[in-house]
């Protein structure tokens, strides 16, 4: 589970056809808005609609009819609203993306739909988890009585127009490597392949050609396993150390022998350093 504030940014992208504001885990630097206005002295209201966006460019709504996380000003003001939007568990498929599209209200119009998109990357995830959205906007309703319009200009981007989403939350299944079988197995695989090619050996080694096996050898197969077994995690940043932890591993193995307490100690170790394995 993934659970995370992100925050509308000015950066602009494209993905996947749309060209699109950045909803990120991290803060900007650069202030921008969008602005609004309509015509007489008007209540003026702020909302979004969720959507799921799909590799093929095509999107699913997923917030319902109207648009969710409401905010209202009657009177001129600026700063800080919140709401709260209780999001539904959704599908996802690992190249969705999370998209938000701003609606603007000036009463008693209906909702207008605008050009603002704030998306985050692909998500790699599972599901959409069922959490409290807590929106917040940066925004300022101004009436000017010389023009008689009612402006909106809803601002985002930086720590001081701190336009954000709290409590995004989403689940992605963690595959079950178990590394050091797999490094065993890779060695293995590796030490059948130097015999057979290299060497010619047909045949399980015996007693006697085991002994005979230099360091060198042995050392060179479980360096290839334990350098393929680590290439299934996802993250290449925590690849050396699980390496290093593989290797001590897979050396105390084939010198102690393959027991229970060697595999939880260094299950553990790996649980510890790099996660969930």
């Amino acid at each position: 589970m993934v659970t995370e504030t992100r925050y509308k940014r000015s950066e602009l992208f494209t993905l996947y056809g749309w060209y699109t504001n950045k909803f990120l885990p991290t803060q900007g630097t650069n202030p921008t808005s969008y602005a609004d206005g309509w015509y007489d002295d008007r209540t003026a209201r702020l909302g979004f609609d969720i959507y799921v966006l799909h590799s093929n460019g095509t999107r699913t709504k997923i917030s319902g009819a109207t648009p969710i996380a409401v905010v209202t000003r009657t009177t001129d003001g600026e700063g800080y609203q919140s709401a709260t939007w209780n999001c539904i568990p959704i599908p996802l498929e690992k190249s969705d993306a999370i998209m938000l599209n701003l609606r603007t209200k000036f009463e008693p119009l209906t909702w207008f739909g605008t050009s603002q998109y704030f998306t985050t990357e692909p998500l790699n995830a599972d599901e959409l988890l069922p959490t409290v959205w807590n929106i917040t906007y940066w925004w300022s309703r101004y009436y000017d009585k010389i023009l008689n319009i009612t402006f909106i200009d809803y601002i985002f981007g930086t720590s001081a127009y701190n336009s954000r989403t709290e409590n995004f939350a989403y689940a992605i299944t963690i595959p079950v490597l178990n590394l050091i079988e797999k490094a065993i197995e890779k060695s293995k695989a590796y030490r059948q392949t130097f015999d057979s090619e290299i060497n010619g050996i047909k045949e399980p080694l015996t007693p006697k050609a085991i002994r005979e096996t230099t360091y060198l050898r042995i050392r060179e197969s479980i360096n290839r396993g334990c350098r393929e077994a680590v290439k299934l995690l996802p993250s290449t940043q925590k690849r050396s150390i699980a390496y290093s932890i593989l290797m001590k591993a897979c050396y105390d193995i084939f010198h102690y022998q393959k027991t229970d307490e060697l595999m939880t100690h260094y299950n553990t170790l790996l649980d510890k350093t790099v996660g969930t394995h």
